[in-house]
């Protein structure tokens, strides 16, 4: 993986441009100032330069960031007002005056003024404000809207780890515990900090923000609130996701294991369980947080004791027909999997046939769309997992029908737009069929009548890199003697 790219100031940019337009007068009695421009663009993006945060349009940049800049400083002023005076108009009025600057940014200019709102110290502006307001709702809502929008950058990631920006979530969850609607900006803050960013992820854990965020799913009003539910869920997801390439190691397994002690898988398959929240984007965000949180056997045990595996199956059973729901679902229950005890559970509950059912539903469509992909991969995946090293699984598996519907999904994989998108798909079906046949010889003729061979060796040539090692597996388990040709 490369690591992050370089970036420069607007600054040194602008002097580059000049440079330019002095070495072109030089050398030219006439020249368009866009040739300097240009120059100076391909030049930084030859070096691997990300220009993403410079103005490359002088006049629209400027202009936009002047305007952001002086949106920070009035909100710097209103913000030192303390106690009675937090209540004064003037902070909600230039909140609102910042927030505006970013809703009204093209695509292009977004970047910038972001940029420049965190050169002007925007990030701990706003975290005063947030203190300072910690009772007005009417100032926190945009406050935390415009700082969920500034940690899409890097710098304001820093900025946040700087100013102690976990701790003044924490505190703020903590006085809001019931409020669903500030729980959720307060969750989706913290979500943005920790995207790719290692040290916002240990602070946020370690400050008892992430706990106190858990504590609050305890509470009915946030606990009926999808927007709620499925905001804490993408937070839990980022704190123990190891995303962020920079450090040497990541903590995200051991964030996973203390959210773990404090009670918040139970908590998620509980809230499962009741039943109260039926959106399918919902119920996806809280399979996809229980996985991430089911790190080790130890965890997955307790879930699978308190009915993790009949839970999860109820939720796929119910969304055979919505790709999302397929592809959390399928994912828990391939995490659940890698425990042979439950392995053996979720088999002996019906896992194959479901599991077949649920690909079904999508073979025709398997390799349009990337969440159809998604669904496709955590499916067959789950197959991968229940067969590894598990004979009577596998036999299960043909029993049912598990490889003709592989083999289905192959096909349907392999020409355009199909085969592009599909290629780890492919990849899972592979691995899927080698698991099938390695203890089982005798399952072997079954697996090649079913025209298994073509589709195997069509996959390795299609895409070596992503198929060529485990179709070669699986060729070779099937007694295919020139398996690596």
């Amino acid at each position: 993986m490369g690591g992050p790219k370089t970036r420069i100031t607007q600054e040194s940019f602008d002097a580059a441009v000049k440079e330019n337009q002095e070495e072109l007068a030089w050398r030219y009695l006439s020249f368009k100032a866009e040739e300097a421009l240009q120059s100076a663009m391909e030049e930084f993006r030859l070096q691997g330069v990300d220009l993403s945060n410079i103005a490359t349009n002088p006049t629209e940049g400027k202009q936009a960031i002047d305007a952001m800049k002086k949106a920070v400083e009035a909100l710097k002023v209103a913000s030192q007002t303390t106690g009675e005076q937090s209540s004064n108009p003037s902070l909600l009025k230039s909140m609102l005056h910042v927030q505006d600057q970013i809703q009204a940014a093209t695509p292009d200019s977004l970047p910038l003024i972001l940029q420049a709102a965190n050169q002007a110290d925007a990030v701990p502006a706003l975290l005063t404000s947030i203190k300072e307001a910690s009772n007005k709702k009417d100032v926190l809502l945009p406050s935390l809207s415009v700082l969920q929008s500034l940690l899409s950058i890097d710098a304001s990631k820093d900025a946040f780890m700087r100013a102690n920006g976990a701790a003044e979530l924490q505190h703020l969850a903590q006085t809001v515990t019931g409020d669903a609607q500030l729980i959720e900006h307060v969750a989706l803050v913290a979500e943005a900090a920790a995207k790719k960013h290692e040290d916002n992820k240990c602070s946020l854990v370690d400050s008892g923000c992430a706990s106190q965020l858990v504590e609050c799913l305890r509470s009915g009003a946030v606990s009926s609130s999808p927007a709620a539910v499925q905001a804490v869920c993408g937070c839990l997801r980022s704190l123990t996701t190891a995303d962020d390439p920079r450090p040497a190691a990541s903590r995200a397994f051991q964030n996973s294991r203390t959210l773990a002690q404090q009670g918040a898988p139970l908590l998620l398959l509980s809230i499962l369980k009741q039943g109260d929240i039926t959106e399918p984007v919902t119920v996806a965000a809280v399979c996809g947080a229980a996985k991430k949180l089911a790190a080790n056997e130890e965890i997955c045990k307790e879930l699978a004791d308190d009915g993790a595996v009949q839970v999860t199956m109820e939720v796929l059973t119910s969304g055979l027909g919505n790709a999302t729901l397929v592809r959390s679902a399928c994912s828990l229950l391939r995490q659940l999997a890698n425990s042979d005890a439950i392995k053996a559970e979720i088999v002996d509950a019906g896992g194959l046939e479901l599991l077949c059912r649920a690909v079904d539903a999508h073979t025709t469509h398997a390799g349009k769309t990337v969440t159809l992909c998604w669904a496709m991969e955590q499916a067959l995946g789950l197959l991968v997992a229940l067969t590894l090293r598990n004979p009577s699984a596998a036999t299960r598996a043909v029993e049912v029908g598990c490889i003709d519907t592989v083999l289905e999904v192959m096909n349907v994989c392999q020409t355009g737009v199909h085969g592009k998108l599909g290629q780890w798909v492919q990849r899972q079906a592979c691995m899927s069929i080698r698991n099938v046949v390695a203890r089982n010889p005798e399952l072997r003729p079954i697996v090649l009548d079913k025209g298994a061979e073509p589709l195997l060796r069509s996959a390795k040539k299609m895409f070596p890199q992503s198929c060529g090692d485990v179709g070669s597996a699986a060729l070779r388990d099937l007694d295919i003697q020139d398996y690596n040709t």
